[in-house]
């Protein structure tokens, strides 16, 4: 919150209905029918870290 009570929402802060998104997604849509043992967020499979990587604010680490 500012000085004001505003609460302050970063830009990379989602709607609930944006962090809900991939979930619906991968409940009820046909094109991932069957995919197994994969990643996702914001509605696409996740990238593959192979460590040894910084923080980022994406992506899965194996």
């Amino acid at each position: 919150m500012d000085e004001e009570g505003n609460l302050l929402t970063p830009d990379y802060y989602k709607t609930p209905a944006q962090g809900s998104a991939t979930r619906v997604l991968l409940a009820v849509s046909p094109r991932v029918k069957g995919v197994t043992r994969r990643h996702f967020e914001d509605n696409r499979e996740s990238e593959v870290m192979h460590g040894g990587h910084e923080f980022t604010m994406s992506g899965v680490e194996r």
